[in-house]
């Protein structure tokens, strides 16, 4: 669906990303431009990858950069990625700014990781406040196995199991009911198995034996056959009919 310019580019640099944005967003939109160009006609999105990484992690003066106004101007970036690991009011309070913002570029945005300290209590109640704003979400991360109880992983095993298929289809019904979100573009079904064309009949070849000449009438050219003994002279039979040696 989606190539990321960078996994979260500036995260080791974000008072350059805020401060030389210029610079930054130029180098940004380069490497986005390069991308689409090796992409040609497809219909795969261009998205940022979580500029200066997660929200709220670099102090006040750079919560946002997840969608600066400088980056939101290059042409080859489809969609602008958040990257977040907040409380739940924090929702609520950024992403109205991120709709605004990239909606009124003419962009798209999605929550391209998040995630939830254990024990993962949080995750239904995060997960609702980021789909009542319509806009679809990856979280970091959904394994098999045994959750790591110091860290963000939720199981398909796990407490949330029964919650995870219930939050997927949760953030599919507010997309579709708010219709904020155009991704269906960059979604592509898969391809239809081509239909077999129609046998085309194979030209007969140019003759290359005596066909008019016989001296046995019904084993002659033409004639319907069911081996060579059919055919007279140099005729064999070909599938039935007697003609030209092939």
């Amino acid at each position: 669906m989606a190539i990321d310019v960078e996994n979260e580019p500036f995260v080791q640099a974000v008072q350059f990303a805020a401060y030389n944005a210029d610079q930054a967003s130029q180098w940004l939109c380069d490497r986005a431009q390069k991308i689409k160009s090796v992409l040609g006609g497809t219909q795969i999105a261009i998205a940022t990858g979580g500029i200066a990484g997660s929200l709220y992690a670099n102090g006040d003066d750079h919560k946002y950069l997840n969608w600066d106004n400088h980056y939101l101007q290059c042409p080859a970036i489809d969609i602008f990625s958040i990257h977040a690991y907040v409380g739940a009011g924090e929702w609520d309070s950024a992403l109205p700014q991120a709709l605004n913002a990239v909606r009124g570029a003419g962009k798209l945005v999605m929550v391209e990781e998040w995630g939830v300290n254990p024990p993962h209590d949080d995750f239904v109640n995060q997960a609702s406040k980021i789909a009542a704003h319509g806009i679809p979400w990856l979280y970091w991360e959904i394994i098999p196995g045994t959750e790591n109880d110091s860290d963000y992983e939720i199981s398909v095993n796990g407490g949330q199991a029964d919650n995870i298929p219930q939050m997927i289809q949760q953030a599919a019904n507010h997309q579709i009911a708010s219709g904020l979100e155009g991704f269906s573009k960059y979604l592509q079904s898969s391809p239809s198995t081509p239909s077999s064309p129609t046998p085309q009949p194979v030209p007969s070849s140019p003759a290359t034996c005596d066909t008019q000449t016989c001296n046995y009438a019904g084993h002659c050219f033409g004639t319907t056959c069911g081996n060579n003994d059919d055919c007279t002279d140099e005729l064999t039979c070909n599938s039935g009919i007697c003609g030209c040696a092939q």
